[in-house]
C-alpha cells in the first residue's frame, strides 16, 4: 500500500528541516495521538544524521485482530537517515512486536514553497505479511489488507500530525 502526504508549513525550509530532525520529542505535546518520542540513538556525520526514535502512539485496535494485538504494540522505532544536501530523510519503521511482518518505509522531501514557506512531501509504502506473524491462524491471513489499512490509519495521521506540530511549535 503506497501513500503520500503533502503539506505546506509557513516557515523557512532550514527551520522546518531542523525541527523535524532535531526536535521531535519537543513536539509530543502538539500531537494528540502520540504519547512519547524517545531518541534511542543519533549518529552525526558530515552532512548526514542517522537517528532512531521510539514512538509510542495511542489508538484502538479493530475487533477482528484484537486477539493478536495489544495497545503496547502500538509503538514503533523510526530509523531515519537525513541527507542535508538533498533536504531529504529516508526512513523505515519497525512496528511493534512484528518487525518481520510489517514493512513501512519511505522518503520525505523538504522543498522551498515561496514566501518563506516549506513544502513537506511524506511518501512511503506499507506492507503487512500476516503469514510471518506467529500465532495468527492461516484463515486470518486474508485480513492483511485490513491490517495494512489499520496500521496506515495510525501512521498516516501521525505523519500529518508532525507537520501540524512543527507549525505550532515554530509559531510559538
Amino acid at each position: 500500500m503506497d501513500f503520500k502526504v503533502s503539506e505546506i508549513i509557513n516557515h523557512p525550509l532550514e527551520k522546518v528541516y531542523e525541527t523535524y530532525r532535531d526536535k521531535l520529542p519537543d513536539l509530543v505535546p502538539y500531537m494528540p495521538n502520540v504519547d512519547d518520542i524517545v531518541v534511542e540513538s543519533r549518529e552525526d556525520m558530515e552532512g548526514e544524521v542517522k537517528l532512531v526514535n521510539r514512538w509510542k502512539v495511542s489508538g484502538s485496535i479493530p475487533r477482528a485482530v484484537r486477539p493478536f494485538f495489544s495497545d503496547n504494540m502500538l509503538s514503533y522505532a523510526d530509523h531515519a537517515h537525513w541527507v542535508e544536501a538533498e533536504r531529504v530523510v529516508h526512513w523505515f519503521f519497525e512496528i511493534g512486536a512484528f518487525p518481520e511482518a510489517v514493512d513501512c518505509r519511505g522518503t520525505n522531501y523538504f522543498m522551498p514553497s515561496g514566501d518563506g514557506a516549506t513544502e513537506v512531501q511524506l511518501t512511503g509504502t506499507l506492507t503487512v505479511d500476516l503469514a510471518k506473524m506467529r500465532g495468527v491462524p492461516r484463515l486470518l491471513h486474508r485480513l492483511a489488507p485490513k491490517v495494512e489499512s489499520f496500521v496506515l490509519e495510525r501512521v498516516k495521521p501521525n505523519l500529518s500530525a508532525v507537520t501540524n506540530a512543527v507549525t505550532r511549535y515554530l509559531d510559538s
